[in-house]
């Protein structure tokens, strides 16, 4: 479940086991074309913490509501973030998939609140022995296009940082309290317009 509720602050996702997922495999990829980022939720877009006490990461933040599976969660979320998001989407230099916990109700109260507009859902939660959401990237990664993964957790899954560095992927794994950083987007900013000088 999504974790923006003021009545839960520790992300479901690590409780996952991740351990026991080894994708097949030691040759990467030839990747090209638009860059695929997979871009979760909580600890990424909403900063994890007590909506009157932000990180300082950036210069303003907003908080309000959200709904997912019938329930409320409280969202802290950084207005320029979300900017800097959609304008990258709307630029043509990534294509943006959700892979979150929040599945198809990112798409719904969320995107509205956060001012984001719809995208794909790379995968649903499968709550199993190994860590869910690995297997969805794999899955993204077939499309043989450059990949970016955001994603709080990814610190925790030895298995997928491997997986992602044979893919000369870009992986950012925020402090969930924080979020992803001016700094961050500068990074995913930097590795889409490589990707394009590349191409042209």
């Amino acid at each position: 479940m999504p974790v923006g509720s003021t009545e839960r602050w520790a992300d479901p996702d690590r409780t996952a086991d991740s351990r026991d997922v080894r994708p097949g495999g030691n040759r990467a990829p030839r990747v090209t074309g638009v860059p695929i980022w997979l871009l979760d939720v909580d600890g990424v877009l909403n900063a994890v913490c007590h909506p009157s006490r932000p990180p300082r990461t950036w210069d303003s933040w907003r908080s309000g509501t959200a709904i997912a599976a019938g329930e409320r969660f409280v969202i802290t979320f950084a207005p320029e973030l979300m900017t800097g998001i959609r304008d990258l989407h709307e630029s043509g230099m990534v294509e943006i998939r959700w892979l979150t916990t929040w599945g198809h109700d990112a798409n719904r109260s969320l995107r509205h609140l956060l001012e984001l507009p719809e995208f794909p859902v790379a995968g649903e939660p499968a709550y199993a022995e190994a860590w869910w959401k690995l297997p969805c990237a794999v899955r993204a990664a077939q499309d043989e296009r450059p990949l970016i993964w955001t994603d709080d957790d990814l610190d925790y899954s030895e298995p997928a940082r491997a997986w992602a560095a044979k893919l000369d992927a870009l992986t950012i794994a925020p402090e969930p309290t924080v979020g992803l950083t001016p700094a961050d987007l500068d990074a995913i900013r930097t590795y889409c317009a490589k990707d394009r000088r590349q191409r042209g």
